[in-house]
C-alpha cells in the first residue's frame, strides 16, 4: 500500500490508520510486546507484594 502525502479530513486520515493498522498489525503487536513486557516483568518483581495487583 502506498499512501500519498496530502492533507486529508479527518475521516479519511482514520481510513488510513486503520487501513495501515490492519497491514501491520502483527508487527505492530510484536514492538508493542517488545515495550511492555520488561515493564511488566518489573513491576511484577518490584511490586509482588502490593494487594492492589491482586
Amino acid at each position: 500500500m502506498t499512501a500519498e502525502l496530502r492533507p486529508r479530513s479527518d475521516w479519511e486520515a482514520v481510513d488510513l490508520g486503520m487501513a495501515l493498522t490492519r497491514r501491520d498489525f502483527w508487527r505492530l503487536l510484536g514492538c508493542w510486546w517488545l515495550g511492555m513486557l520488561p515493564a511488566l516483568v518489573l513491576s511484577l518483581v518490584f511490586l509482588r507484594d502490593q494487594p492492589v495487583l491482586l
